[in-house]
């Protein structure tokens, strides 16, 4: 995606959230309504000075998305809370929270962008692509329950999650999951009794 192309669906969004036609948004940044439409549509790319004042307006947090309320509240919480997505065949990591950064050795350096496999312990690989074949990343899912590892054997931190999938302003899809630890003896329990992810179809 090129950065007109960016642009344009930032602007077309805040537009959608704010129920404002082209001209009001026009009016926000002193251009016409003809350059929002070649805006929108990715055909030009804003000038250095328009593009500050488009940055102004988003930043304001009456104008930021929704979902940037939700990964602060997932990013701040004293739960053990995480926001996961698929990017180019990879799950990798939006948001954790500090209670989650905190709760294992193996998370204390985990940036947006790092991918969930670096993170689990290699019997936990497969649920997540359960996860990702019973429709997670896609709706098709209500929620899924699993039990999950994350580090090596000896600083081992077991973990059940309730992941529920949901979805920004732009339409695209995200788990967001909160975890609660559980012994490592539980969890071996766990996956010898259990097929995979306690699933509920949407």
């Amino acid at each position: 995606m090129t950065s007109s192309e960016k642009w344009g669906l930032r602007l077309r969004a805040f537009r959608m959230r704010s129920q404002i036609k082209q001209e009001a948004l026009a009016r926000l940044l002193d251009i016409s309504q003809a350059y929002v439409s070649r805006l929108e549509a990715g055909a030009v790319i804003p000038s250095d000075e328009l593009t500050d004042r488009i940055k102004t307006l988003l930043r304001q947090r009456k104008n930021r998305p929704l979902f940037d309320d939700w990964r602060a509240t997932v990013r701040h919480s004293t739960a053990l809370m995480s926001l996961i997505r698929k990017d180019e065949g990879d799950i990798r990591v939006v948001e954790i929270s500090d209670a989650l950064r905190a709760a294992s050795p193996a998370f204390e350096h985990v940036a947006e962008g790092t991918s969930v496999t670096t993170l689990l312990a290699p019997d936990s690989h497969k649920l997540v692509e359960e996860l990702d074949a019973d429709g997670a990343f896609d709706g098709t899912i209500a929620r899924a329950r699993i039990l999950w590892s994350a580090g090596d054997l000896d600083a081992e931190a077991c973990f059940e999650a309730i992941n529920l999938p949901v979805r920004d302003d732009m339409g695209r899809w995200y788990i967001h999951s909160t975890h609660t630890k559980v012994s490592r003896t539980d969890y071996k329990r766990w996956l010898q009794s259990n097929a995979g992810a306690d699933v509920v179809i949407a």
